[in-house]
């Protein structure tokens, strides 16, 4: 410290040396940037200069949340060891010989090779979600309190780079989803992190990072400590980073339905029942300390891989693709209100924070218009496999047919208008199946058990469900040619649930323009309304 006041004062007498000192950091910083955002495609040269820097700023803000790969798909054996460590130490233990043996760097390519070769499903699994990724920091405003991040760029004692990112999970996948563009062979790791970071029952935790991810806690001290599971997150994110794997690798889908290569996050929030929700839809979802203090345990003990769910307390539960599809899916589906939408219960809005208002007793049909997407293209990969069936667990598989049920008992109501009662009726037969599954499994976990799951049956369940979803589609166009993006639900005294109907929204639009059910015509419509409409300005 003296050593560097003496120097401080010397080159105080030196001010246009360090003038250029500080020009010289600049450049360097600047020539930096330039490259780790043309990494990302983010350098064009239009005849619109406004056009070009705008899209470098924007590329620039895209890394800064999702990051930017270090040097292509070049690994360094030293990253990837410290990773395996982080995430599970008893398979870095087991495995460091073999790791240790391999070349300093080395391609995204051989680490596929080394993973196919190997038997431990949770190696495998971890060598899928790595991205050596960098340059990235969660969002938020910094002068907020509860809003902490770093961009974790060099190693304070060392002086080492580091290879990290984290974010918050709309901010992480969004950003992915024009990153992969420019490096489309990471789709794998990205669609294999989407799906090891959600829950059983079809929800994602709030943030994600390089070997684990994290969720809000109730803090007792803290006033703006909150919990809940933001609806948007899980069907159009995934959705298209799957259309972009089937664009490019389709052969890539098969193998997913019938390697356990999936697991589930264990976040310790408890979803009430089914008469709970609808007796108190803004108060909908408990904290339970005790198991989150267990999972914190196992987290100091192995690593990250201590907050995933475990088959009756022991082993990492591993399913497949198909099963992982189906509990986001049914997730959605649970909470369809024919006419309305899908049910807002779960204590937090979807993306637009103006929408807090509507947790509870909101209805978003923006969800519902990417829900029928989504289901779409489950369908198309279903009809595509050379796979019969899959193995499901029990207790997923029994969810399912009870909501399946639900949606034939009532298939006759997708061709007229439907009653409140009626309406009541679906909700309850929806809305307790899933109820009942997820507290058999936050009370005993999995049971390891699995039953054969026809695709053919899948498939007839997700035709009844687009009935279902195309009814309510078109029963919410607004007369002015719009569409319908968020709802209200009222449970009347009579048990019946009414919806009523919100002002347009451009959400809405987006959405069912999304949705794949409109053709040209009725798409030009809609475009034609917009600018008819309210949200439209001249200027």
């Amino acid at each position: 410290p003296i050593r560097s006041v003496v120097q401080l004062k010397e080159d105080l007498r030196k001010p246009e040396a360090l003038k250029q000192e500080v020009v010289q950091d600049i450049d360097e910083g600047s020539q930096r940037l330039i490259e780790l955002v043309a990494a990302s495609d983010g350098l064009q040269l239009t005849a619109d200069r406004r056009r070009n820097i705008r899209h470098f700023a924007n590329t620039m803000f895209n890394i800064m949340r999702g990051g930017i790969f270090d040097e292509n798909y070049t690994i360094e054996r030293a990253d990837f060891m410290a990773y395996i460590d982080r995430a599970n130490h008893k398979v870095f233990v087991k495995k460091s010989e073999l790791m240790g043996g391999w070349p300093e760097k080395f391609d995204l390519a051989f680490l596929q090779t080394q993973a196919g070769q190997d038997d431990d499903l949770n190696f495998k699994r971890l060598c899928a979600e790595y991205l050596p990724l960098k340059f990235s920091r969660r969002h938020g405003d910094p002068s907020r309190p509860w809003n902490r991040f770093s961009i974790n760029l060099r190693d304070e004692e060392t002086g080492s780079k580091i290879l990290d990112y984290q974010g918050n999970w709309r901010d992480i996948f969004q950003n992915w989803e024009a990153l992969v563009h420019s490096y489309p062979e990471f789709i794998e790791g990205m669609i294999f992190k989407f799906l090891n970071a959600t829950t059983f029952d079809g929800y994602n935790p709030y943030r994600v990072f390089k070997d684990g991810f994290e969720w809000e806690e109730i803090e007792p001290d803290n006033p703006w400590s909150y919990i809940g599971y933001w609806g948007d997150h899980q069907i159009i994110y995934l959705l298209k980073f799957l259309e972009f794997l089937r664009a490019y690798y389709p052969e890539k889908l098969e193998a997913y339905f019938e390697n356990d290569s999936f697991v589930y996050a264990n976040v310790p929030y408890r979803i009430k029942p089914y008469a709970s929700l609808l007796e108190d839809p803004k108060n909908t979802i408990d904290y339970d300390h005790e198991a989150g203090q267990k999972i914190d345990l196992k987290r100091g003990e192995i690593g990250g891989d201590g907050a995933l769910l475990r088959e009756t307390h022991v082993f990492i539960y591993k399913v497949n693709f198909v099963e992982k599809m189906m509990a986001t899916m049914l997730a959605k589906v649970a909470n369809f209100i024919p006419e309305g939408g899908i049910w807002m219960n779960t204590q937090r809005p979807e993306w637009n924070d103006a929408n807090n208002a509507l947790v509870g007793n909101g209805v978003s049909m923006v969800t519902l218009y990417y829900l029928r997407r989504f289901m779409v293209y489950f369908k198309d990969i279903l009809t595509a496999t050379n796979h019969k069936e899959v193995s499901v667990s029990e207790e997923l598989l029994d969810c399912f047919r009870r909501i399946d049920a639900t949606l034939r008992q009532f298939e006759g109501l997708t061709s007229g208008q439907i009653s409140n009662a009626d309406r009541r009726a679906v909700l309850d037969g929806l809305g307790t199946a899933s109820s009942d599954y997820r507290h058999k499994i936050y009370k005993e976990d999995f049971s390891g058990r699995k039953g054969t799951l026809a695709l053919s049956e899948l498939e007839g369940f997700i035709d009844v469900a687009l009935k279902h979803l195309e009814h309510s589609i078109h029963a919410n166009k607004r007369d002015d040619g719009l569409y319908h993006a968020y709802n209200l639900m009222t449970v009347e005294d009579d048990g019946g649930v009414q919806i009523t109907y919100l002002p347009e929204m451009l959400e809405g639009q987006v959405a069912v323009l999304s949705a794949g059910l409109l053709d040209a015509s009725e798409s030009l419509a809609v475009l034609d309304a917009l600018k008819a409409s309210a949200l439209f300005r001249e200027d």
